[in-house]
């Protein structure tokens, strides 16, 4: 059975310290391959942080629903709901920077 599947690199570095591979999102294209990439991120986010929480528009009556930052005096919008579900291919945070490749653009570089 023929699938129509790609893979997507996801590469990871430290400040000062070159991209190393990291692990692989399979997906019908990148477009798709942006959403499951920011979904991931943002979550995985969340459950290694205390001061990361989700908070709505309507629960919360903050002005965008997504994912808030609690170390400061108010809540300040880390991710917002509507950036991931369009899908991005770049994550920074702290030191650590994460980025998503398309392997076809690449290979147009060359």
């Amino acid at each position: 059975m023929e699938t129509n599947f790609k893979h997507y690199p996801i590469y990871v570095k430290r400040d000062g310290q070159d991209w190393q591979y990291k692990t692989d999102i399979f997906s019908d294209s990148f477009e798709n391959a942006k959403k499951e990439f920011a979904y991931n991120i943002t979550k995985d986010n969340n459950e290694l942080s205390n001061n990361i929480v989700w908070l709505t528009e309507e629960n919360d009556k903050v002005k965008e629903t997504g994912w808030y930052d609690l170390n400061y005096a108010t809540p300040e919008l880390f991710c917002s709901e509507k950036e991931i579900k369009e899908g991005f291919c770049y994550w920074n945070e702290d030191v650590y920077s994460w980025e998503l490749r398309d392997i076809e653009d690449e290979s147009e570089e060359d």
